[in-house]
């Protein structure tokens, strides 16, 4: 007896998230605890100093410490851990995390050095008040730049830090959507309280926003480039191409840095990044520095979207475009487009019949431009070939049958032609028609001759179609065997 069993073939989607924690970062510095009140955000590995238990003797004795306050992420509140009289840890432990911070009350002076590799953290916070650190800033970092980094007025009201030297607490806030209130210096080994009025992520990685100037021409001698963002730390660098710059700190939002003419020597695009050097927290995203070309010719940045069927409208945008729509010509991989309007640096067109997959080019009367990426034609339809029942037999000698169908998805009206591969000897398969469209069926009839002996076989059925110049393709596989009829194989 021989058993057809159709197996579907699903795609699987697995998305898969960089971890929170996706650098290790060393930073080393020092902090002195005074006697009294103290908010510390020291920095210590998880690994090695796993809770609050732990970190209570990392921090001193029992004749230094007197008591630990750590805040329960779940519920804000704060758990008091203390030495007993025979000096061991009491108290809800609470996890130690990289980015919190501690209340601590010293009954002694007590320097702190810390050289210590931690991985750098994703900020995930919601509504209410946090005791956070912040050992990845640097040293640049002020009240204001924090409060802007954090947030704006809608998700931050207040930064709070303790003054040692007064016994009270500075506070910057928002007023009429700007920083309010002492410029106070930000210590990475100490912590600050951030009153949250919404849920936020805040990721101390760099972020560049933009360059300028941008775009160069090509073949123009260094420059100054100032890069705007956040997160940037006195000992970044940067990267253009394969160039590394050694850039000017400006503040934790802003670098300059000399790019020399060898980097824009020719047209076409940069990648720049930012990485921080200790303490800061990787590299930064790619930013495109355009190089475009001298006299005037037109340069193609970037088109969206990147992919879609016949009629989709695109735009393309880029330097050195006719504002006269005529007066520019468009074309994906070789097939004209019409304009529907123009700028200098934009054109709004639509993707033609016939057209196939490959570069976009713009031509103007100072030259021609060619995208550096393919515009994809995708089909405006496509079909599922089907196969009914999902299991069949056959005895030696005898034959079988299934009904095929297609179903049409979008404007997919065409004509499916079929196939089938991976008979062995002695089994054969009939179509009673060799193509079908939507709403039609026909039967695939599978022989096995009685010579067949015992064995398992993939068969393998495929629907072939065009549409619009595209081949598309239903695949459907078979697990087919037969045991010996007598039951002695």
């Amino acid at each position: 007896m021989w058993w057809l069993v159709l197996l579907a073939s699903i795609p699987l989607l697995v998305i898969v998230h960089a971890p929170v924690d996706a650098a290790d970062v060393t930073v080393q510095g020092s902090v002195t605890l005074t006697p009294g009140f103290n908010a510390v955000g020291l920095p210590v590995n998880p690994t090695a100093v796993p809770d609050t238990h732990a970190l209570l003797p990392y921090l001193g004795t029992a004749a230094q410490i007197d008591r630990l306050l750590a805040q329960d992420p779940t519920t804000h509140l704060f758990q008091v851990n203390a030495y007993d009289q025979l000096g061991n840890v009491i108290g809800t432990s609470v996890p130690v995390q990289v980015g919190k911070a501690w209340i601590v009350y010293a009954k002694l002076p007590v320097t702190l050095n810390y050289n210590v590799t931690v991985p750098c953290p994703q900020y995930v916070l919601d509504a209410g008040s946090h005791l956070l650190s912040f050992p990845f800033v640097g040293t640049q970092m002020t009240a204001y730049g924090l409060l802007q980094a954090l947030g704006g007025p809608n998700v931050i009201s207040s930064v709070q830090g303790f003054d040692p030297a007064s016994g009270h607490f500075e506070t910057v806030a928002y007023k009429n959507g700007a920083p309010t209130g002492p410029n106070f210096p930000i210590n990475p080994a100490l912590g600050y309280f951030v009153n949250l009025t919404a849920a936020t992520v805040y990721d101390p990685v760099p972020v560049v926003n933009t360059l300028s100037p941008n775009p160069v021409t090509a073949g123009s001698p260094g420059f100054l480039l100032t890069l705007s963002g956040n997160n940037f730390v006195e000992a970044s660098t940067v990267t253009a191409g394969n160039t590394v710059l050694s850039p000017v700190f400006v503040n934790p939002t802003q670098l300059t840095a000399t790019v020399p003419g060898s980097v824009v020597a020719n047209p076409g695009s940069v990648p720049v990044t930012v990485t921080s050097g200790a303490p800061g927290c990787g590299s930064s995203n790619p930013v495109s520095l355009f190089v475009q070309p001298q006299g005037g010719a037109p340069f193609i940045t970037q088109f969206s979207p990147s992919n879609g069927p016949i009629g989709t409208p695109v735009t393309i945008e880029g330097f050195n475009f006719d504002a006269v729509p005529g007066n520019n010509q468009v074309a994906f991989n070789g097939t004209s487009a019409i304009i529907g309007s123009a700028t200098t640096t934009s054109i709004s067109t639509t993707l033609p019949l016939s057209a196939t997959t490959g570069p976009i080019t713009v031509k103007t009367q100072a030259g021609t431009a060619t995208s550096a990426d393919p515009f994809t034609v995708t089909p405006r339809g496509n079909f599922t070939l089907n196969a009914v029942p999902a299991q069949a037999t056959a005895l030696q000698g005898g034959q079988t049958s299934y009904a095929l169908s297609v179903t049409g998805a979008g404007d997919f009206t065409g004509l499916v032609t079929l196939g089938v591969s991976g008979f062995p000897a002695g089994v054969s398969g009939t179509f009673g028609s060799p193509a079908l469209t939507t709403g039609q069926t026909t039967t695939l009839t599978v022989a096995v001759a009685s010579s067949v002996g015992v064995s398992t076989i993939p068969l393998t059925v495929t629907g072939s179609a065009q549409l619009d110049g595209l081949l598309l393709k239903s695949v459907l596989t078979r697990a087919g065997s037969w045991p010996d009829p007598f039951g002695m194989g």
